[in-house]
């Protein structure tokens, strides 16, 4: 989603106008998480009933992180070239002598701009919000597993009635 504005405007100003819908993980929203993954033993009937769209649900958020991240990561590339651009044009204005910029100096030099550690900022916590996402997307997909562990118990009369005998040694008759 972007803004059309009239004007002349560099490439990162035109993509710092997209527009993302934020889902990070806040501080009470992850033990909510937390409680969507834990297993009602008493009730698995419901818990395999609602096991495919909580993992609809957190793989979605998840394809959504991974698409922020792909974004910022590309809008860090975006402005990479407009700082090296304007590096190359303007060497003075970063203490560069001119007709002397060479790749070497331009890679070093790019990481000082405030509008690319800016930008790279925003791609670590797009990449962090990513990462935490995958492990949540995994960790519903093995409580997939963790149900058809807990019926295999239930069936097995794990959950049972369990009678106490005495031992045959400590019996007597």
């Amino acid at each position: 989603m972007r803004k059309i504005t009239l004007g002349k405007k560099s490439n990162y100003e035109k993509m710092e106008e997209t527009v993302f819908d934020e889902e990070t993980i806040e501080e009470g929203e992850d033990d909510e998480i937390i409680k969507e993954l834990e297993i009602d033993l008493y009730n698995l009937h419901t818990e395999v009933q609602n096991q495919p769209n909580l993992l609809r649900k957190h793989a979605k958020i998840f394809a959504s992180k991974k698409k922020r991240m792909e974004q910022e990561k590309t809008n860090l590339k975006i402005l990479e070239f407009d700082v090296a651009k304007d590096i190359k044009d303007n060497p003075t204005d970063y203490g560069l002598e001119k007709g002397k910029v060479t790749d070497t100096i331009l890679k070093m030099a790019i990481p000082s701009n405030k509008r690319w550690k800016k930008q790279f900022k925003k791609f670590l916590d797009a990449q962090e919000e990513h990462d935490t996402w995958n492990i949540v997307k995994d960790a519903t997909r093995d409580r997939t597993y963790n149900i058809k562990s807990a019926i295999e118990l239930y069936l097995s009369n794990y959950f049972g009635d369990v009678e106490v005998q005495k031992s045959k040694r400590n019996r007597k008759d």
